[in-house]
């Protein structure tokens, strides 16, 4: 396609052959945990959020993750750091690979935090 943008798998194309837009995400849309991490801003850093998984101190359902889990809307995400207990729920998931602070906060909402003595850590 010269002089457009280059066609990749999921693109729309019209009649004559050319790329519109990306199609929008499926309805059951999912994206791996440090991914959402990152883009929800519950993480700094994405390979911080993997070392918060690899450590085992993130949990979904109730289960400890991995950071290649996949998180879908609905699911209850723990998060354990220093000597803070972080629950939140997802409520939307991201389709765009950057997303701005107004649209990270609209991901989850905060179901608890709790302050962790040094017996449960």
């Amino acid at each position: 396609m010269a002089g457009g943008r280059r066609r990749r798998q999921g693109d729309a194309i019209d009649e004559n052959g050319s790329c519109l837009l990306p199609l929008p995400p499926a309805p059951g849309f999912i994206l791996r945990l440090d991914l959402f991490l990152k883009a929800s801003r519950l993480s700094g850093r994405r390979t911080l959020a993997q070392k918060l998984c690899d450590a085992g101190r993130v949990s979904i359902n109730g289960s400890t993750a991995k950071s290649s889990h996949p998180v879908k809307v609905g699911d209850e995400i723990c998060i354990r750091r220093h000597n803070k207990l972080t629950t939140v729920r997802v409520l939307s998931v991201p389709t765009a690979r950057q997303t701005s602070r107004k649209e990270a906060s609209s991901m989850f909402e905060e179901l608890r935090e709790e302050s962790l003595d040094d017996a449960e850590l």
